[in-house]
């Protein structure tokens, strides 16, 4: 039944991470992905000792081939081990987007979540176009249906990364749609994807979709905006950002 035999007392978050390591993460945008990974990867230990829930991590790297570097598709690492188990990666090859996302569905079942939990969160980080646009496409297509079963809704929560200059338009097709608010106002029904303008700020970023992702499992509940503390938080360029993660309720999953 996988890693979730206390699922009744603690309720858990499963993220996947799809990491880009083409050729086009060479150099200094490799290096800042090791550095944000670990540093993300700390954090959540960081949250989720402090919470009554628990987070498992699984981690795809893809180029011109795609691979677990952690955990797999039966089990997640639980985020106390999860960075001690990291190791940094180098660029190398194509980008073979939809493959990363084809191999995320292999984790998406009931027998490898749990039966009732949050909903699981695939971020998406990449600098580049895919090989593929539309098989890179259909592949998301099929992601939004995992769990689903016959309801018809989509139980899965997809955040992208976009460094520096990825292609936009994939990635709002990958993304999930949401509410954000920031010093300027709340933005409605927009794909949830971050962009990194400087690669030195991919830490940053990483780190707080990492984090939000966590805190939607404790803190879900009151829309945005309500004053109540509720919400993911995430501090870009200074600027406070709320992302509605109301949606991710406990869930009963179809496979």
């Amino acid at each position: 039944m996988g890693n979730f035999d206390n699922v009744v007392t603690r309720e858990c978050l499963n993220i996947i991470f799809l990491l880009d390591t083409s050729g086009s993460m060479y150099g200094e945008r490799i290096n800042q992905l090791n550095h944000a990974m670990l540093d993300a990867l700390n954090e959540l230990n960081m949250v989720s000792l402090q919470a009554e829930a628990d987070a498992y991590v699984r981690i795809i790297e893809f180029n011109s081939s795609v691979k677990w570097i952690m955990g797999d598709a039966q089990h997640g690492v639980k985020a106390e081990d999860a960075a001690n188990s990291w190791r940094n990666l180098s660029a190398n090859g194509g980008t073979d987007t939809a493959g990363a996302i084809n191999k995320s569905l292999d984790a998406l079942h009931v027998k490898y979540l749990g039966e009732r939990n949050r909903k699981p969160v695939v971020v998406l980080v990449t600098d580049g176009y895919s090989n593929d646009a539309t098989a890179m496409k259909n592949a998301t297509d099929k992601l939004k249906k995992a769990l689903s079963g016959s309801t018809g809704k989509e139980k899965v929560y997809r955040i992208g990364v976009g460094v520096l200059d990825y292609n936009e338009d994939e990635l709002n097709y990958f993304a999930s749609r949401g509410n954000i608010v920031t010093d300027d106002g709340e933005k409605n029904d927009v794909p949830l994807v971050f962009k990194v303008d400087k690669i030195s700020d991919l830490a940053q970023i990483l780190n707080s979709v990492t984090v939000s992702s966590f805190h939607s499992i404790t803190q879900a509940g009151a829309g945005i905006g309500a004053g109540t503390g509720n919400g993911a938080n995430l501090a870009i360029d200074d600027a406070p950002m709320v992302i509605d993660m109301q949606t991710n309720a406990t869930e009963n999953w179809e496979d």
